[in-house]
């Protein structure tokens, strides 16, 4: 490892974003660093055994040395390290002001940021939320966007939060410049919709889980920080039941491509109604308008009418566009659809 080679040569960079390597008993008579500016650093130590394990003289290019570390500088300015063992230890070497090494920290001190438990961002009639920071800190809060101070609420006990709210929150401690401003927001998923049977989606691109597609939370550009759910192989069908007596206007479906990853726009989504969940009726299709060539991360709505309905039960199906084209390097392979938000417009 890096410690056994840097320790074999008589020094180690103990404390790392310093500039010092501490020094240590080295154990080669002779040892030359080829640097990468061309220069050469040639440790060289007498009187070396397995007894004589304590420094007891350095010089440095002929200068002695008194220092209990050597700087990066110098070692990369290239020249001759000379180190004498001694079977006893020189209490005088490495003493003194300058001389002792010293990883002390006088920049200023950091607080470090307080944070919400493991509460989930979506929830249907309430959430309870705890904030956690450093011992003897104090923590305030705001629930309407804007940044906290010490004239903010303080937080006290767990906070109840029954509609969606965008919470920000920092500590104040003695000693300490403040936290940065940290937020977390909470969303209320509409109690009205229900999903009732989802195809099977990949484990590893599952998104909040089940109700991924109606937590009211769409996902970002980068599919990677786990907002999308991805389908690989088959075609997306979701089938929603909606608890309400309004008509429904038309229902817009969220989809992600990014050709590299092999990910592309469904070749078309349908949406089909039901007032009973077992007889659908096709209400409308929407075919993929974005070229399969196309390259980046493209995001685009779906949208269906669902013609005045005020049936119940919603089918929305999303057909896989097939095996990887002739031009793309996964030629043959399975795509992936990767869907995220189910939107539903009704008649006001």
């Amino acid at each position: 490892s890096a410690w056994a080679v840097f320790s074999a040569l008589g020094f180690y960079p103990v404390c790392p974003g310093t500039t010092r390597y501490d020094i240590g008993t080295p154990r080669f008579e002779e040892a030359v660093i080829h640097l990468e500016n061309g220069n050469t650093f040639t440790i060289k130590t007498s009187n070396l055994s397995d007894k004589n394990i304590y420094i007891d003289k350095m010089w440095l290019n002929g200068t002695p040395y008194n220092k209990g570390y050597i700087e990066h500088d110098d070692l990369m300015q290239g020249g001759v390290w000379e180190i004498h063992m001694s079977a006893s230890p020189n209490k005088l070497l490495a003493v003194g002001k300058h001389n002792e090494s010293s990883t002390a920290i006088k920049r200023e001190l950091i607080q470090p940021a307080p944070y919400v438990d493991n509460s989930s961002p979506t929830f249907l009639k309430e959430v309870k939320v705890n904030i956690l920071g450093m011992d003897g800190a104090n923590i305030y809060y705001t629930a309407d966007g804007s940044d906290p101070d010490e004239k903010s609420a303080k937080f006290e006990q767990p906070l109840v939060f029954t509609e969606t709210t965008n919470l920000k929150f920092r500590s104040y401690a003695s000693g300490f410049p403040p936290s940065a401003v940290q937020s977390a927001i909470y969303t209320q998923m509409p109690d009205f919709v229900k999903l009732v049977s989802l195809s099977e989606y990949a484990p590893q691109y599952s998104g909040s889980g089940k109700n991924n597609l109606i937590d009211g939370l769409k996902g970002s550009t980068d599919f990677r920080l786990g907002g999308w759910q991805g389908f690989e192989g088959i075609d997306l069908q979701a089938v929603l039941f909606i608890d309400n007596e309004q008509a429904l206007d038309s229902v817009s479906v969220g989809f992600l491509q990014e050709e590299r990853s092999w990910i592309f726009m469904p070749s078309a989504v349908e949406l089909w109604t039901s007032s009973d969940g077992i007889t659908y009726e096709l209400a409308d299709t929407f075919k993929n308008p974005i070229p399969q060539t196309q390259q980046g991360t493209v995001i685009h709505e779906f949208k269906l009418k669902a013609g005045n309905t005020k049936n119940r039960f919603l089918k929305i199906k999303a057909l896989n566009p097939g095996p990887c084209p002739d031009w793309h390097p996964g030629i043959g392979n399975k795509t992936w659809i990767f869907a995220d938000e189910i939107s539903l417009k009704f008649i006001q």
